[in-house]
């Protein structure tokens, strides 16, 4: 690295770099060394009174906080980054400040205000051609459309994403189309081909060093081999997947993982060490801001409840989760209904007339 620096003329060409060493580390799930970078180039770029290099950093800060779990301060810092580039005039900048509110929008469970945000950034990608952001925007898209049922939307969208990473060869953006697809595949239960579908992407991950992807896709490969009632294949996987994402602090992925490990240890009957993980988790969510997980988590705790049989504390939570979920917009909502529906039949005493209406 200091042979790079040497080789450099100006202190913006050494701000360049930083931030873009700071990219590759962050892409590396090195996010205290990718933390230092941005702030090194953020020192410089203020110096200069570059506002296009600060608008930069500053999202760059902004997205590194949101995978922290720092949601106050990634709004913060990206909302900063937004109102400088519109200054300064750069459209990519203010493309990539739009999509950074907007997944964090997303997070907290304001679908359609993330979706009109995200075809916003992605309308300004299409006008710059830039096609690596038209693919990230499509596979953000294909994700709202799925948690609000519209899968057939979804596959359109995440389709087109994965003709995009084919043809530029962005084995990082491939990585997460097929990510995203086999989450389509799954909702609809397809569960061989959503696991095929994520063991393509762990390689992937695998093969490019990138902890965060593979933390991530090892909770989903988890959820699959949950649903096929496969409990200690899952339990590995998820173990490897909570131990990663600990490690890495990636909080904004961690709440999730530790909401199927509730499922996990109520499957394997360990229900105080489940109890445990759901008033941690929703601790975490809570202070995240992350609502369609605290819904998740409140419907998992219902199932741990219903399988020490209080009915009435499982029918509460699982209200609690559909009222949520509702609230949200998500598909989601239909599966807690069942639930609820399921545990009137079976204990109706559990369930007052017409709260499942």
């Amino acid at each position: 690295m200091l042979r790079v620096f040497r080789d450099l003329k100006s202190d913006q060409e050494i701000a360049h770099t930083l931030l873009n060493f700071g990219i590759l580390q962050n892409r590396k799930a090195d996010f205290q060394q990718a933390n230092r970078l941005y702030r090194e180039s953020l020192d410089i770029y203020e110096s200069l009174g570059d506002e296009t290099g600060i608008g930069r950093a500053m999202y760059c800060l902004g997205g590194l906080a949101h995978t922290e779990g720092a949601t106050l301060e990634a709004r913060r810092l990206i909302t900063f980054s937004l109102e400088i580039l519109k200054r300064s005039g750069n459209q990519l900048g203010i493309a990539w400040s739009i999509f950074g509110l907007a997944d964090l929008d997303e997070d907290e469970g304001e679908l359609e205000k993330s979706r009109q945000q995200y075809i916003n950034s992605l309308q300004i990608h299409r006008k710059l051609g830039n096609q690596h952001g038209i693919a990230i925007l499509l596979i953000a898209l294909s994700s709202i459309a799925t948690q609000q049922g519209e899968i057939e939307e979804a596959f359109k969208l995440c389709n087109e994403s994965l003709e995009i990473e084919k043809r530029l060869g962005d084995q990082k953006g491939y990585l997460n189309s097929l990510y995203q697809l086999g989450q389509n595949v799954f909702i609809q239960g397809n569960l061989p081909e959503a696991r095929h579908l994520f063991e393509q992407s762990l390689e992937i991950g695998r093969r490019l060093g990138d902890e965060l992807s593979i933390g991530v896709v090892l909770h989903e490969l988890a959820n699959v081999e949950l649903s096929e009632d496969a409990v200690d294949t899952a339990g590995a996987l998820l173990n490897e997947s909570v131990g990663i994402l600990r490690k890495l602090g990636a909080k904004r992925y961690l709440a999730l993982a530790l909401e199927s490990l509730v499922r996990l240890r109520t499957a394997q009957g360990s229900f105080p060490e489940a109890r445990a993980i759901f008033r941690e988790a929703l601790e975490m969510a809570d202070a995240l801001g992350q609502q369609p997980a605290i819904a998740r988590l409140k419907h998992s705790a219902g199932l741990l409840a219903e399988k020490e049989n209080d009915f009435s504390l499982a029918t509460k939570l699982w209200q609690e989760a559909l009222e949520l979920f509702e609230s949200l917009g998500f598909a989601k909502a239909e599966t807690v209904k069942a639930d609820l529906q399921r545990l009137e039949r079976t204990e109706p005493s559990a369930v007052a007339p017409g709260q499942t209406q």
